[in-house]
């Protein structure tokens, strides 16, 4: 029951930062929070760019643009660091009951 709840937020949390709009430079901003804006507005670019890039050209095609002569780096592998929050769950889920859960 922790584990989907946690599954759930992460994936609830990631529709929120992407579908609201990120402004730092808001006059009107608490300064206070300006820091949490700017983080949330770049991550969300990021996190659209990420997006995007996977559904228009799909896993290898980094390859070309990122990879110095020999190396063979899929995109999957580049974007590792960068899981959607539908992807950290389900690695989650699918680790119920498993040691590696604990890591």
């Amino acid at each position: 029951a922790m584990v989907e709840r946690v599954c759930t937020g992460l994936v609830t949390a990631e529709r929120f930062l992407l579908s609201h709009a990120w402004d730092a430079s808001d006059p009107g901003l608490d300064p206070a929070l300006r820091s949490f804006v700017t983080t949330a507005e770049l991550r969300s670019q990021w996190q659209k760019i990420r997006q995007e890039a996977l559904r228009a050209k799909g896993a290898g095609w980094v390859l070309e643009l990122l990879c110095d002569a020999g190396a063979q780096l899929e995109l999957d592998e580049f974007w590792q660091t960068h899981l959607t929050a539908e992807a950290m769950a389900s690695t989650m889920r699918n680790a119920v009951g498993d040691t590696f859960q604990l890591l």
